[in-house]
């Protein structure tokens, strides 16, 4: 995602023309990189006797809370340098479009009519940018109430005025309420029930958006897995087959271009409708048939 220069003053910072030239996105999901890059070393610090590693859904809680104090120390970098001309720490440059949602201004995802599944645009029109929405979202089913209050002052400090470098003094708030808050938050979604946790997921996931559709998949697949490995959920059942299918629908597609194979670099094709169907169907497979009344045979 970016970060302070290293010990020999190299900036590591991916800005918009770099982007713009072909480099990956920054974006960090701490569940998903596991399964792509496995550990690969000993841990030096195991102890017998040390704490239970997280489970899956304080894991995915705890990535979450990771990428975005990352992101919001990286987006105080960024303006800082920009109202004071000081550039041997980053680019300088603000508005930094890397901390914006690209689909905000490049493709956003279209919005089919649905009787029966509203999907509905949040924030700013396309075109206006807004910080990347990926970082933001599902944060109320994580966090309390204050320091949910102390992350909007910061996003809204940059939405309200994008084109002006922000005061760090959002930031800095946001980030301690992090912080504060990330040591105490184990076990308390570990113990919150499955059915309670998806459905508060899905129900904070605006469909539209693709990229809060991502950040559902990686929570549900965190609830997925934890039911499994307590053996609350059978491997023969749906959710498997929903997720995996959920994750093909939300992929970046391969198409053949003017005779050549190319993978696009956006939400090309998005069905906003069909994903919030595919939540929906989730959710009721987390949570089981309802119980039976009472007397009912």
């Amino acid at each position: 995602m970016g970060g302070p220069p290293t010990s020999d003053g190299a900036i590591r910072e991916v800005t918009h023309d770099l982007i713009a030239a072909g480099h990956p996105r920054l974006a960090f999901e701490l569940r998903s990189y596991k399964r792509g890059e496995p550990p690969h070393w000993r841990d030096r610090f195991a102890s017998p006797e040390g704490p239970e590693s997280p489970g899956p859904v304080d894991e995915w809680a705890v990535g979450r809370l990771g990428a975005l104090a990352n992101f919001l120390r990286q987006v105080t970098t960024q303006s800082q340098a920009a109202r004071s001309g000081d550039r041997g720490i980053t680019c300088g440059i603000w508005p930094e479009f890397t901390a914006f949602d690209c689909h905000g201004c490049h493709r956003p995802a279209e919005l089919v009519a649905s009787p029966t599944v509203p999907v509905r645009r949040s924030g700013p029109p396309p075109g206006a940018p807004r910080l990347e929405p990926m970082h933001f979202a599902h944060l109320d089913v994580i966090l309390p109430q204050a320091a949910l209050e102390s992350i909007a002052n910061a996003r809204a400090a940059v939405e309200r005025s994008w084109i002006r470098p922000p005061e760090s003094a959002p930031f800095d708030a946001a980030v301690r309420a992090i912080e504060h808050v990330a040591p105490r938050l184990r076990g308390e979604l570990a113990a919150m029930p499955a059915g309670e946790l998806a459905g508060r997921i899905v129900a904070g996931t605006n469909a539209a958006n693709w990229a809060e559709a991502a950040s559902a998949l990686a929570g549900l697949e965190a609830v997925a897995d934890r039911e499994a490995a307590a053996g609350r959920l059978a491997a023969e059942g749906a959710v498997r087959p929903r997720l995996a299918a959920l994750r093909k629908m939300l992929e970046f597609p391969v198409e053949r271009v003017g005779g050549r194979t190319e993978r696009f670099s956006s939400p090309r094709g998005y069905d906003a409708v069909a994903v919030a169907e595919h939540l929906r169907a989730i959710e009721r497979e987390v949570k089981g048939p309802p119980p039976a009344a009472p007397g009912a045979r």
